[in-house]
């Protein structure tokens, strides 16, 4: 029993000190990343991508936000700028399953008022290839006073990123997959 206890603290610690690390090749945020992904019912792709700005990384084609939102890492997190207020926001929390975290960027109607939520973060997930994807972490979301579109889960594979976008609009609910991505 003494072995153990030492031994035990030490994975403990090593667990919470690899964190950052492992969160980090969940959305690698670096200029020149980009996923394709492609709409189940309708085939249509959209490619999410990351490229150098003026002031910051920017981000493109991601669900709900304006091209060329500013974007950087910050610990396990992922922060937007959100230019109405000039700060930084989460956007997102790479956290234990059943960490909450609320999400307000004003100009944004997908991103205003939400309850984000990690859902799992040993999801699995099959792309639009086929591949199958493991220990993926999946975020859902809950809305205020928007009824009738928003994202219903965001999934991210490790040392890929973003495997899976989730929504349900006017037309009804919809899946994207992952076709390609470029990660650095």
């Amino acid at each position: 029993m003494r072995v153990l206890a030492p031994l035990v603290v030490a994975l403990a610690l090593a667990a919470v000190a690899s964190t950052p690390a492992q969160t980090a090749n969940l959305f690698p945020v670096a200029a020149g990343n980009h996923w394709t992904l492609r709409d189940a019912g309708s085939g249509l792709t959209k490619k999410v991508a990351i490229e150098h700005g003026v002031t910051f990384l920017e981000l493109y084609g991601f669900p709900g936000l304006t091209d060329g939102t500013g974007v950087r890492r910050k610990g396990s997190d992922v922060q937007v700028w959100d230019a109405s207020r000039h700060r930084w926001v989460t956007l997102l929390r790479f956290g234990a399953a059943g960490t909450r975290f609320r999400v307000d960027l004003a100009g944004e109607t997908l991103w205003r008022s939400v309850e984000v939520t990690v859902e799992s973060t040993t999801a699995v997930v099959r792309d639009a290839r086929g591949r199958v994807h493991r220990g993926c972490t999946r975020f859902s979301f809950r809305y205020r006073g928007l009824a009738d579109a928003g994202l219903t889960d965001l999934t991210f594979a490790p040392g890929v990123g973003l495997v899976r976008v989730s929504q349900t609009s006017f037309t009804g609910p919809h899946t994207s997959l992952l076709v390609s991505a470029r990660v650095r």
